[in-house]
């Protein structure tokens, strides 16, 4: 029964965890340019994605009673949910930057463009740097692409010690489900 329970749980889980996602782009959006506000938002997002993962691989560690539940079996529900909510934060991702939102992703670039230009940074360069910023900033694959990476990475780290702490040992003088 629970390896039975895995996709379906990854994709419940990762669609929550790429909802959270989404809402706090979309925080980042609305708020950009307001710097309290942003620090608390990326505090409160990283403690939110991480108590998220905690609860859900915890839960699903339960599951597996006497069977145990191995650091191994935590690292891969934790990458699988952060892979897809990585996939539905790259969707949303692509709708902000290329139809809600694309000013303010033109103001960050001509932001990040301008601190390259004090730091003295040769106008050929400057071309290059630019003319590479603006394909990769409206693409799809790119910007799904980094979205997954990210959250990934993001599950990667994080689940080294939430997978760590949600293990469960084999229960030697109990029945397991699978006998």
């Amino acid at each position: 029964m629970k390896k039975q329970t895995f996709w379906p749980e990854v994709s419940r889980y990762g669609a929550i965890v790429g909802g959270v996602e989404v809402l706090f782009l979309l925080l980042g959006a609305l708020f950009y340019g307001k710097s309290a506000l942003t620090m608390l938002f990326s505090v409160l997002h990283v403690a939110i994605f991480v108590t998220l993962i905690y609860l859900f691989t915890k839960r699903r560690s339960v599951l597996y009673g006497a069977d145990g539940y191995t650091f191994g079996d935590g690292m891969k529900f934790i990458f699988f949910v952060s892979l897809l909510g990585g996939v539905l934060a790259g969707a949303y991702d692509i709708v902000a930057r290329n139809w809600l939102f694309p000013g303010l992703y033109r103001e960050m670039a001509d932001t990040m463009l301008t601190a390259m230009a004090q730091a003295k940074l040769p106008t050929s360069q400057l071309v290059e740097v630019k003319e590479s910023l603006n394909k990769t900033l409206f693409s799809p694959i790119y910007v799904v692409g980094s979205d997954v990476l990210g959250l990934g990475l993001r599950g990667l780290f994080f689940g080294l010690f939430i997978a760590a702490f949600t293990r469960r040992e084999v229960n030697i003088f109990e029945q397991s489900d699978s006998e």
